[in-house]
This record gives C-alpha cells, sequence and structure tokens, in this order.
C-alpha cells in the first residue's frame, strides 16, 4: 500500500484542481489507483451539513489520466 508520504515523491506538479505525477510505466496503473484513492478520502475538517445529505465529510471525485505527455493522455479505468 502507498501511503501519502510515499506518493508526495512521485508527485511533480499541481496545477489549479489538477496534480500530475510520474509513476513508472510498469507501476502506473497500481499507483493511480493508490494515488485515487487517497485523493477521495472523505476530509473530516470539512463536516457537510446533514441537511444536504451528502454525507458527513466533504469528499471530491477526481479523474485518472495517464500519457507519455500532456496534451495526450487519455482517462484511465479504475
Amino acid at each position: 500500500r502507498l501511503d501519502y508520504e510515499t506518493l508526495g515523491r512521485w508527485l511533480r506538479l499541481q496545477v489549479h484542481d489538477s496534480l500530475v505525477f510520474e509513476f513508472p510505466r510498469d507501476q502506473e496503473e497500481a499507483l493511480a489507483a493508490q494515488g485515487v484513492a487517497e485523493m477521495i478520502k472523505a476530509v473530516p475538517e470539512l463536516p457537510m451539513p446533514p441537511s444536504w445529505g451528502l454525507g458527513p465529510t466533504l469528499g471530491i471525485a477526481v479523474e485518472a489520466k495517464a500519457g507519455g505527455w500532456w496534451g495526450a493522455m487519455t482517462e484511465v479505468t479504475l
């Protein structure tokens, strides 16, 4: 299991709401899945009002894309 600190080792760029990682090709799919799992975790410091019906804390949906360069990235099916 890849922890948050280790995942940060592969982080190369943060642009607005995007995180760009550079993973080894032979581990790309597994690492991307673990990165997505880390990123979609509920944020306990951001509670949601029960009346909204969205759960007890904020959670953010993300997409994962992979490719040799930014313009050629395609969505990763996890």
